[in-house]
């Protein structure tokens, strides 16, 4: 008694390809997840963010002494010698940060900083 392989998929075709589809969906999201969240900077994108930095600092608010971009995150350095490092991420063509709780001079400055990396040439 021997199973009937060919026969199985005939009958069962419809639920064995609604099946592969959502798993393939399932795979496409996950590997689209991973890569638009956690995707490291390019050497390029990491000039990018340091190069807009410096390209807007002359403009940051009395509450901000300097700031320095390093890998994906840029550190303002506040005039009451505290710190706070944004995060930068890179996108589907779009700059965004990762922040809450800040300062209205760093959020600004984050602003500005987004600005400058968006632009539209």
């Amino acid at each position: 008694m021997g199973i009937d392989i060919v026969g199985f998929f005939k009958e069962h075709k419809e639920e064995i390809l609604g099946a592969l589809a959502i798993m393939g969906g399932a795979m496409l999201m996950a590997m689209s997840d991973s890569d638009s969240e956690h995707a490291e900077l390019t050497n390029g994108q990491k000039l990018d963010l340091s190069e807009a930095v410096e390209a807007v600092s002359w403009n940051f608010g009395e509450g901000i002494e300097y700031a320095y971009a390093s890998d994906d995150s840029v550190c303002f350095v506040l005039v009451d010698d505290e710190y706070e490092n944004i995060y930068f991420t890179y996108s589907t063509g779009e700059w965004d940060a990762s922040y809450c709780d800040v300062s209205e001079d760093v959020e600004d400055a984050v602003k500005m900083i987004l600005d400058r990396l968006n632009e539209r040439w």
